[in-house]
């Protein structure tokens, strides 16, 4: 008798936990303020086997993206970990602290340290506390193009946490599976790829070689929206948007953050 109530108590605090779990996310989601992207839900973030959204570093629109397909999976009552292609230094619980790795500092900046990706840091703090949103970088020391590839997806596994919604936010050359070069997307091939792509000729912020904003040609004859992405595109999916817009390095130059700009 006494084991079989202590069988029904396990059974009942987890079945608890679960639904605690599953409220707290749909929670985050209205507190995070953003629209679902319900036509991606189905096919992008019920993905079992992880979410590879690639990138034109410093943009502002990966940044909307991923937070519509954050909003999605925890809307649909999901926890979600959150990999980004920075050093985990630099993306710790302690943001202030976490400002100070080297990654964040103007000389080294190379799109990937913007203002987007910081306000996205900043708005996803409380979603971490609460434990619905885990947030990491995975990003390996400077090493061999394929040795950062394989090393990275490695740290990709293994910093998500079982059960969760895995997205992973890198460049678009990581995540493209094309060519006999491994990559991200080539290595984690059960992972779903997405492209965030733009209709019309936009501006970035890049090192091209030189570090500042660039005109950048139109990436995708498509309307706005989700799209099957064509074979020849070398992702499963692309998410079309009007236009790149740029966002500069998140640091001044003295190194202290720039006024949070709540549009991008």
């Amino acid at each position: 008798m006494q084991k079989l109530l202590v069988a029904f108590s396990i059974f009942f605090l987890g079945g608890c936990v679960h639904l605690d779990l599953a409220q707290r996310s749909k929670a985050d989601a209205r507190r995070l303020d953003c629209q679902p992207t319900r036509q991606l839900v189905g096919d992008l973030v019920a993905t079992p086997k992880g979410l590879i959204v690639g990138e034109m570093h410093g943009t502002n629109e990966s940044r909307l993206v991923v937070l519509e397909l954050i909003c999605a999976a925890l809307d649909d009552g999901k926890s979600v970990s959150l990999a980004l292609e920075m050093p985990d230094a630099a993306v710790g619980r302690d943001t202030k602290q976490a400002l100070r790795d080297d990654f964040w500092k103007p000389a080294r900046a190379d799109g990937r340290s913007s203002k987007a990706m910081l306000s996205m840091i900043r708005d996803l703090e409380p979603l971490r506390r609460s434990g619905s949103v885990k947030v990491y970088g995975f990003a390996a020391p400077t090493v061999g193009a394929a040795e950062w590839e394989a090393t990275s997806a490695q740290n990709i596994l293994a910093g998500a946490r079982p059960g969760d919604v895995l997205i992973v936010l890198t460049g678009n050359v990581h995540a493209r599976r094309s060519g006999a070069a491994a990559t991200i997307g080539s290595i984690m091939a059960d992972a779903t790829t997405v492209a965030v792509l733009s209709r019309e000729a936009g501006i970035i912020w890049a090192c091209m070689p030189t570090c500042g904003e660039h005109p950048i040609s139109a990436t995708a004859a498509l309307s706005v929206g989700p799209h099957r992405a064509p074979k020849t595109f070398g992702y499963d999916y692309a998410v079309v948007v009007q236009r790149y817009s740029p966002s500069p390095p998140a640091l001044a130059k003295r190194g202290r953050p720039k006024r949070r700009n709540r549009g991008q």
